[in-house]
């Protein structure tokens, strides 16, 4: 009788923990679900353009979107949201890459503020030139009053004095 005692708290503690186990998979895996990047495309120009349009994926349900970037090319490097719209105070485009640089490689985060919606953006990126004797950092947050996600359709891409190169490449 004792025997079969000590068999069933063994029996009793090895389903505890094969519950406790079970439950810890699934905390896991939600833990995983919530907080990983999923990638919604990638593009790259296939012929030099004085600008380009990259359409918004639909990120409904995610926190924020993230758009990885290497632009290549001559002049100024500008982003604009939808069709150049001013949507924070300080103009309609950011700097990307600056005259002096060859190449601008960096992340623009967009990210939904409040019950309307509206829409945060980061930039860290730099703008380099090829020989190494020249860069400037980006690390920038701009409000965007009045665009929201559900309104965002496109980023545009364009030079000032230059042209978009072909292999720029773009990942969300």
């Amino acid at each position: 009788e004792t025997a079969l005692t000590a068999a069933e708290k063994r029996v009793s503690a090895l389903e505890r923990g094969k519950a406790e186990q079970v439950a810890l998979d699934g905390a896991v895996s939600q833990l995983r679900e919530e907080n990983r990047m999923v990638f919604l495309g990638r593009t790259a120009l296939n012929t030099a353009a004085s600008s380009f349009d990259l359409p918004v994926p639909d990120w409904t349900g995610y926190w924020e979107l993230q758009l990885h970037y290497d632009l290549r090319g001559s002049g100024e490097i500008k982003l604009s949201f939808n069709d150049g719209e001013a949507y924070y105070v300080s103009g309609t485009a950011i700097g990307l890459k600056y005259q002096r640089g060859t190449c601008g490689t960096g992340v623009i985060v967009l990210r939904r503020c409040g019950a309307s919606g509206r829409l945060g953006c980061y930039i860290n990126g730099a703008s380099l030139n090829e020989k190494g004797t020249d860069s400037s950092g980006l690390n920038s947050f701009y409000t965007l009053n009045s665009l929201t996600a559900a309104a965002l359709t496109h980023l545009r891409l364009h030079s000032e004095g230059g042209t978009i190169s072909s292999g720029s490449a773009f990942a969300f």
